[in-house]
């Protein structure tokens, strides 16, 4: 006879298991946000009144039967005089940023990524001064 019982311990494996496997599907977080500041790298301070345009685009699961970004939506923020932004998708899964200021001197154009795994995001920017 065949013993078919399994032991907690091969029980919380398949649980772990199972649990990795179902995060790993392309899934879209709803009503996203994503804030924060943009700091001069060498400094470690806050660029302020500089006017600085982020481009951020996010892309989308959407209903894409392989599980490949399917969508994608580009918006076009600035920073306050503080130096903070903030921006919000209605869903996505993968946000991409490119910045400069708006002139396109005084820093190095930067270009970043941020997988979205929560509604509620903070995502600091480091530009690297030219001078």
């Amino acid at each position: 006879m065949i013993n078919y019982a399994i032991n907690k311990v091969q029980q919380k494996y398949i649980l772990l298991l199972s649990m990795f496997l179902i995060s790993c599907t392309g899934k879209d977080v709803e009503n996203i946000t994503i804030k924060g500041t943009v700091f001069n790298k060498h400094t470690q301070k806050p660029i302020k009144n500089e006017n600085i345009v982020i481009e951020i685009e996010c892309w989308k699961y959407a209903n894409s039967p392989d599980e490949s970004y399917a969508e994608h939506e580009k918006k076009h923020v600035e920073t306050d005089h503080n130096g903070n932004y903030t921006v919000s998708f209605n869903k996505g899964a993968f946000v991409t940023f490119n910045l400069g200021t708006n002139e396109h001197g005084g820093y190095f154009v930067n270009a970043s990524n941020l997988y979205i795994n929560k509604s509620e995001n903070i995502y600091n920017i480091y530009l690297i001064p030219i001078h």
